[in-house]
This record gives structure tokens, C-alpha cells and sequence, in this order.
């Protein structure tokens, strides 16, 4: 009898759940005054909360029944509860691993923080900061737990609710501190074991290389990148500071300019008259084609199968031309722009089918 009542309950919530969301759908916001907007944002938020919390009922409420069938089928226990995570990632159209942390959540919640609970339910805090106030006292044994929740609840949840989230986790890692020391130290050390690197793909054949690292290296890691990167844009190096950043990490990890950058071909039209291909004389421009590799943004080979006269690029103005000192390896660095002009060409006709320098 309690179940059909349950179920009947259930099945009005839901169906006054779907015409509220029809009326929100249809919600149109042109011509409203701003005092009715703000107000209704309020009211939303206090709604979505409320529903978070009804959600993390609902999935303890699967945890429970399916664990139960699990053993009544004779699971083992270690074998229990296994694919609720994925069941609540397919209801709230999720990955399997925000399922797993959602299903976590609601068991956390339901069974040692009840005060938080109740706060969630009642539309006062958010599920995110329901899950700080479980992330930040999971290294507490349970009695120390309920006592931080408890002194949490004293306040009453209408206070550290207007707290912001870095006051909140400040306020409750002093809490587990004074509490129990040892178990916040063992859990720095057990983080620290944790470090680690990661490799994810990004739009436009780019990736995301990921470090986590202990806070001293990291910020010691990021500081050394950000003063290369202001010392080369203060010598004049037209990068980026984050391009900068991302090339010297590149570049110190594998040991080549630019950061192992791939040569690109590079196409050069070059005119020369019939004489100076014949090698019959020193006059400028019949067209041919040679090809040069570019490196990265710049980068030409210095060597060639011809003598060039020194410099092989002069400015006619201070703003174009190649620099005159090479960086190792025999690469130097053309860069581009008006005014930049050959100066004394050969007369072998191996300028136009050797590399460019």
C-alpha cells in the first residue's frame, strides 16, 4: 500500500514537474520591468536548488533499491551498486564519470551530511557547494564530520550560504584542521602523490598538455615561463607572451628551436634575366621556381650551395632585413617586410636552384 502511494506521489511530482517546465520553457522576458527580472531570477535559482536536491533523493532512492535487488540475487557485496553511476549519467544526460561523482554525492549527503541536505532542499546553497562542504571534510573520519556539519548547521545555513566559495572552503579546512591535523597532512602528502600529466585533443589540430603539480613547483614553473617570456618581449620579439611561454616549454623539453615545430614548404617566385641563368652576366631578372623550407614563423638555412655575399638581405630601412648574429644550429631569422631587397647577385645560376639563405 505505501508503495503504490509512493509511486502515485511520484507520478504527480513528475507530471506538475513537466507543466512547470512547459510555462518556464514559454518564458518570455521582453517588456518585463528589471525588478521583476531580478526578482525572478532569485525565485529560479531557489527552484534549481530545489530540484538538485530532489535529484540527489531520487538517486540514493536507486542506489538503495538496486543494491538491494543486487544482493537479493546474490552479488557480492564488493560487486554491489555497480552501473547506477551510468544509469544516473543516461537520466541526466551526462558522461559516466559526472554520474559516478553525482551518485557519490548523493550517498555523502544522505548518510553522514544531513544538515547539508536540508540546506539543498530548502534552496539556501547550491549542489556545487553542497560538494564542497563534502570534498573539503572527506578526510575526516565520520564523527568529525557530523561535528563540522553541525557547527555548519548552528550557523544556520541562511549565513555561510552568502559565503563565497573560497571564505567557505577557507572556513571549513580550519574546521577539519583543528579538528584532526593528521588526516589534512596525510591528505596533502596523498595529493602530492598524485601529480601527474595529461594529454587531451584540441580544435585545429592543437592538444592540451595538462601538469598537475605540488602548488610550489608550479607556481616556480609558470614563473620561470613568464620571465623568459617578458624578457623576449622586451628585446623585441613579436610573439605572443603566451606563444613565448608555450615555445620555451616546448623548446627546453626537446631540445629544438622553436620547439620542434615542423618545416613547412614555402614557395618563392624568383625572376632572373637569360644571361644570369646562362651565367653570362650580372643583370636582374625569365622566371623561374625554387622552394625553401621555413621554420615556424621565420626560419631559413643559412648554408648554401653558393657563395653569398654577406649580408644576403639588407634593409633599405631599420624595420626589415635578417639579423646579422645566426642563433645556433645554422638557422637564422628573416623577417619579412617593405623595403627588404637582394643587394649583389651572383652570377652562377645556382642562386635560383639551392636553398635560399
Amino acid at each position: 500500500m505505501y508503495e503504490n502511494v509512493s509511486t502515485e506521489a511520484t507520478q504527480a511530482l513528475r507530471a506538475r514537474v513537466a507543466l512547470l517546465g512547459d510555462d518556464v520553457g514559454r518564458f518570455d522576458a521582453r517588456g518585463v520591468p528589471d525588478v521583476e527580472l531580478v526578482g525572478l531570477l532569485g525565485e529560479l535559482e531557489v527552484l534549481k536548488c530545489r530540484v538538485e536536491a530532489a535529484q540527489v533523493v531520487a538517486t540514493a532512492a536507486l542506489d538503495s533499491s538496486q543494491c538491494a535487488a543486487q544482493a537479493a540475487a546474490g552479488v557480492p557485496a564488493d560487486r554491489q551498486g555497480l552501473g547506477v553511476g551510468l544509469q544516473v549519467a543516461l537520466a541526466r544526460r551526462e558522461s559516466h564519470h559526472r554520474g559516478e561523482r553525482h551518485l557519490g554525492l548523493a550517498r555523502v549527503l544522505t548518510r553522514e551530511l544531513p544538515c547539508t541536505l536540508g540546506a539543498l532542499r530548502s534552496g539556501l546553497v547550491s549542489e556545487w557547494r553542497a560538494t564542497v562542504v563534502a570534498r573539503e571534510t572527506a578526510c575526516l573520519s565520520r564523527e568529525h564530520r557530523a561535528e563540522v556539519e553541525q557547527e555548519l548547521g548552528d550557523l544556520g545555513a541562511s549565513t555561510w550560504s552568502r559565503w563565497g566559495e573560497r571564505e567557505l572552503v577557507g572556513e571549513l579546512r580550519r574546521r577539519a584542521y583543528r579538528l584532526d591535523p593528521a588526516s589534512v597532512v596525510a591528505r596533502r602528502r596523498h595529493a602530492e602523490s598524485e601529480r601527474s600529466v595529461s594529454l587531451r585533443p584540441a580544435p585545429d589540430c592543437m592538444t592540451y598538455l595538462t601538469a598537475l603539480l605540488p602548488v610550489v613547483t608550479g607556481v616556480g614553473v609558470f614563473a620561470e615561463l613568464t620571465r623568459v617570456a617578458d624578457s623576449a618581449r622586451a628585446a623585441g620579439d613579436e610573439r605572443g607572451r603566451g606563444q613565448v611561454m608555450a615555445d620555451t616549454l616546448a623548446t627546453r623539453l626537446l631540445g629544438q628551436p622553436d620547439g620542434g615545430l615542423p618545416r613547412v614548404p614555402v614557395t618563392v617566385n624568383v625572376v632572373v634575366s637569360d644571361e644570369v641563368l646562362l651565367g653570362q652576366g650580372p643583370s636582374p631578372p625569365t622566371a623561374t621556381t625554387t622552394r625553401l623550407w621555413s621554420r615556424g614563423t621565420g626560419w631559413c638555412p643559412r648554408a648554401s650551395p653558393v657563395s653569398w655575399p654577406a649580408p644576403v638581405w639588407t634593409p633599405l630601412c631599420s624595420c626589415a632585413g635578417c639579423t646579422r648574429t645566426p642563433p645556433p644550429g645554422g638557422w637564422c631569422r628573416w623577417t619579412p617586410g617593405p623595403g627588404a631587397s637582394h643587394r649583389r647577385w651572383p652570377s652562377s645560376s645556382a642562386c635560383v636552384t639551392g636553398s635560399a639563405a
